[in-house]
């Protein structure tokens, strides 16, 4: 006689990260030499916009600043292309420098997040949807997020004769661990997020690779802004470290 099937798992699937208001918790930033002139820049530039929309990382939706409107005009880099003299010169900001006004614009993330009601089991769901900010994303996780920013936020300014472009998470959604929101930075418990990490962080480890090589490639320095957050979260010059 056959042994009958396991009951199934029916533990509610987990939401174990939290968002947070420190930009240089987790950064990574490319520079490049002002003296190198425009077209570097620019070309970096584009590389940001073609490796957010290929890795769904970061999708500008609008930039007040050269009247750009996604759902009107598709895609940025494309418009970028189009109207190379927007915006103007400003300072050292060559012409077509879209990312000057970075402040300005609005951009969203696509996201793995369980669902409030979704249940472990073989056939578990993980829903993806796009987010320019986490409490949106919180609340269709029932996630009491501490802080609304975009999952990912774009910084650009000119440093001791660098034009630099940063990256930073506001949320830890992206890492495979991560420690308990209510007891953070203190706790000595460790969450297990890896069944969204495995989305959302291979994708952004793949978008981090192409801005790095693009940085690499226009004469440019490429970094992390710390080596390792502090325990759990780990990562490095290529990304989140599974």
């Amino acid at each position: 006689m056959s042994s009958p099937a396991p009951a199934p798992d029916l533990r509610p699937v987990p939401n174990h990260w939290n968002a947070y208001d420190n930009p240089e918790m987790f950064e990574w930033w490319a520079a490049l030499p002002v003296s190198g002139g425009p077209e570097p820049l620019l070309r970096l530039q584009r590389a940001l916009f073609d490796g957010g929309e290929r890795h769904q990382m970061l999708r500008v939706d609008t930039s007040p600043e050269i009247g750009f409107d996604r759902n009107r005009d598709g895609y940025i880099g494309d418009f970028a292309d189009a109207h190379p003299d927007r915006p103007g010169p400003l300072d050292e900001y060559p012409a077509g420098y879209v990312l000057s006004g970075y402040w300005q614009m609005r951009y969203s993330t696509r996201l793995a997040y369980a669902p409030a009601q979704t249940r472990w089991a073989a056939s578990a769901r993980v829903e993806e949807d796009w987010f320019d900010g986490t409490s949106e994303l919180g609340e269709r996780a029932k996630v009491p997020v501490r802080w609304n920013a975009p999952p990912i936020q774009l910084f650009a300014d000119v440093r001791e004769g660098q034009f630099v472009v940063a990256v930073s998470l506001m949320t830890d959604i992206f890492f495979p661990l991560n420690p308990a929101a209510e007891d953070w930075p203190g706790t000595d418990e460790v969450l297990d997020n890896r069944p969204l990490a495995e989305r959302n962080g291979g994708r952004l480890n793949a978008f981090l690779a192409d801005l790095q090589a693009a940085a690499l490639a226009q004469g440019g320095r490429w970094g992390a802004a710390r080596r390792s957050a502090a325990p759990p979260w780990r990562f490095g010059d290529s990304g989140i470290v599974f």
